[in-house]
């Protein structure tokens, strides 16, 4: 267990050059994690289009500003129920 903890402490006491590199690889895994997140997102947009439900929330049936969708087609909910989500989540 020493030796891990001695290890560690050199990994986090190395230069800045070496520390870029970990802020580097961690930077790219959100982005790969926020492309995973967009590709669903884009794969449900084709599964309603394909359903004959795009254009409508997914919560209520409400059609969906089209302004909205023009901006963002991956939407999937209306601004009264995402509002609603959001209330749930604070």
């Amino acid at each position: 267990m020493d030796g891990d903890a001695n290890h560690i402490k050199t990994i986090l006491s190395q230069g800045e050059a070496e520390n870029g590199i970990f802020r580097k690889r961690s930077q790219t895994t959100v982005k790969l994690k926020n492309d995973a997140v967009v590709l669903t997102e884009i794969e449900e947009a084709l599964d309603r289009l394909n359903g004959g439900s795009f254009g409508y929330c997914t919560e209520c049936g409400a059609p969906l500003d089209i302004l909205r969708l023009s901006h963002d087609p991956t939407i999937s909910c209306c601004l009264s129920c995402k509002d609603k989500a959001t209330a749930k989540k604070d």
